[in-house]
Formats: structure tokens, sequence, C-alpha cells
């Protein structure tokens, strides 16, 4: 038996983001064998600088699926909880932010364990897409990369992005994609219906995607977007977020923008499986939860050239219409092209797509780097 300390930002049901879902699925997913611990620092972030606060002792949650929850809410929650640890917690550590890293990494030490890190965000690329000179979440990544026993990334092209940044973690680089649970598919399809999903963000494309919409309302009258997502830990954000894209659409014929907010995992799944299309217009991505969804769905994607879809490039005929990060005019192609197919559900899906995004396949990858890792 295995037992991995996964430490996250948030875990459901407190979640907000994608990074919270995909953790929550892969501790789920990594049974039979392998037992799992995770420290959710859902109110807090151990930023430069911060002064432990007093609070309420961590809230642990009953063993659910061979999974252990500890919500922490201060720094002293983490402090107490690591020193009341007599002997081994685990076998391997296992970080998913980089904010986490350095308190993960007093806990490896101190009990002489391995430590994994996940690139779910690849902050010193996003710091130059931004034009951003520092941000602490790259400092705190650069210290990862520079320690961590394995560096863990969840697709080829983030591999690439990652040796461009950091070329001396190659020989602790290791390839272990994420997954997408199966969905059941929606009987019935909303016609012109194209959905976004995701935060509100620069790097989400979702500006270029509102201007890429404009010139196709007139020709597909039928069509209208759906906005799922938000910044539902910053409502002052979220408010300034959606007068910015109101005002965009104001040219727009008709009410053609509906705002869903924040959804909760499953609705997110139900509600792509109804779509006629889904855009990911990301300027960057590490995986690319949402069109590896899509995909599992059988709903078209128009989707940019980034994450794990470039990985999975030769299997997407008919799926799936790639398009150049930040390149309006091929949006609007790629887009007015799925509507003018009116939405057809993509063919079913075939057995090395199945088994490159099911995470009943996946896991085995994530369960083998884990098992590498706590034996060398």
């Amino acid at each position: 038996m295995l037992h991995v300390l996964h430490y996250t930002r948030d875990f459901p049901p407190t979640a907000a983001s994608g990074l919270s879902v995909l953790v929550e699925r892969a501790t789920r997913a990594l049974l039979p064998g392998i037992t799992s611990t995770v420290l959710s620092f859902d109110a807090w972030r151990p930023r430069g600088g911060d002064v432990p606060a007093p609070g309420a002792p961590p809230v642990e949650e009953h063993p659910r699926e061979g999974v252990r929850v500890v919500r922490l809410r201060t720094a002293r929650d983490h402090d107490s909880l690591a020193e009341s640890w007599p002997t081994r917690p685990a076998d391997v550590v296992q970080v998913h932010d980089p904010l986490l890293y350095s308190a993960a990494r007093s806990v490896a030490d101190r009990h002489g364990l391995p430590l994994v890190y996940t690139v779910h965000t690849l902050h010193a690329h996003q710091n130059v897409l931004r034009e951003l000179d520092h941000t602490l979440s790259a400092h705190a990544e650069a210290k990862a990369m520079r320690a961590a026993t394995c560096i863990h990334v969840l697709s080829e092209a983030c591999a690439g992005r990652v040796l461009e940044y950091h070329p001396f973690v190659s020989p602790r680089l290791r390839l272990a994609p994420a997954g997408v649970d199966r969905p059941l598919l929606a009987p019935s399809r909303d016609p012109g219906d194209l959905v976004f999903v995701g935060r509100f963000s620069d790097l989400k494309g979702i500006d270029t995607l509102l201007h890429a919409l404009g010139p196709l309302w007139q020709g597909h009258p039928e069509a209208r977007l759906t906005l799922i997502g938000g910044l539902p830990e910053n409502a002052n954000a979220e408010r300034r977020w959606r007068r910015r894209l109101l005002a965009i659409a104001e040219s727009w014929p008709g009410t053609r923008m509906t705002f869903l907010g924040w959804q909760d995992a499953d609705t997110v799944r139900a509600r792509l499986a109804r779509a006629a299309g889904v855009i990911a217009p990301s300027r960057f991505e590490t995986f690319g939860q949402v069109a590896i969804e899509t995909l599992a769905a059988q709903v078209p994607l128009v989707a940019s050239r980034t994450g794990r879809v470039v990985d999975l490039a030769p299997l997407l005929s008919g799926r799936a219409s790639l398009v150049t990060p930040d390149d309006q005019p091929e949006l609007t192609r790629a887009i007015a092209d799925l509507l003018d197919r009116g939405g057809a559900r993509s063919d079913v899906l075939t057995e090395p797509l199945l088994d490159a995004i099911a995470w009943e396949r996946r896991i085995t990858d994530w369960a083998h780097l884990l098992r590498d890792v706590a034996t060398t």
C-alpha cells in the first residue's frame, strides 16, 4: 500500500478552479493500492510576509474512497498538524501549487520523503504573456523546479515549455497526463449554443473570443454564447470583467450572451454535453481540462493549440478545430465552420482517443510515477 500526502489550494466541494476538480478525481481514481491524505488550503495561502492568524483547528473529513481530507484555515493549522506526525505521514508528497511548496518541503525534509511537484500552471510563461517581471508564484515555482524530487507534467506540450524556462529539470521531468470521467451523452443538443467555461482572465482568451464572434452573428441568427465561470474568490474583479465583456457585446444584435456564473463540476459536464460547440481559446494551458471534457462528451470543439490537445492532434480529425492562440480571424473562421456544420455530434470515441483521455486508462501512469518516486 502506498500513501500520498497531497498539498492543494482547495478540494471539492470547496472548489474555485479546475485544479481542485482534477486533484479530487485523481485521488479517487488512484485506488486500489494507493491511499491519499489531502491537505486543502481552503482559506489561506502561505504568501511571503503573512502573519499566521489564530483560527479554528483543521476540519478533518471522514475518509471516502481511501481519501482523507484535512481543511486548513491558518498557517498555524499546518504547523500544528505537521508537528503531530511523530512518524512518516506518507510515502511521497505531491504538491499541486507552488505557493504551497515551502510548507510541503518542510514536511518532506523532516521525514525524509520524496516530493513530486505537479505543474498545473507554468507561472514563468504566464508572466511572459502578461509582461510581468516578477510574481510570488513564479518565485515559488522556481524553488520547486530546483529542488523537487520529480517534476510532473500533464502534457508533452507543457513539458516543452517547462524545459524552455527550466532546462535543468530534464533528468527529473516525468509525463503522466490527467484524464476525464466518461460522461453520459446528452439525448438532445441546444442548436447554436456556443459554450465557454473557465475563469475570467486574459490568459483564457475570453476577450479574443467575444471579438471573434462579432462578425458571425449576421450569418448565424440562431447562435448565442453561454459563459460558465467567473472569479468566485473575487466578486469585484468578476464584476469588472462582466462590464468589460458587456461593453464588447454592445454592438451585437439582440441578446446573444448569457452569464451562468461559477458552477460545480457535474453541472458543467452536463452543460457541455448539450452544447452545439465548446470554445476554448486560451493563450496557454498546461493541460486544458475543458477541452478534454468536451472531447469525451463527443461535442464539437474549437480550441487553441496549447496543452493536451496538441498531443492529441493526430486523433482529432473531425472532432476539433485547433487554432493559433490570440489569432482572432482564425478563431472566427473556425467557429463559423462549426456553426455551418450545425454542431453535429462527433464520431464515437475511438479506442486510441479513449485510451488517451479516460481516467481509468491514464491513472496507471500517475500510479507508476508515484510508486517509482517513492521507491527510488
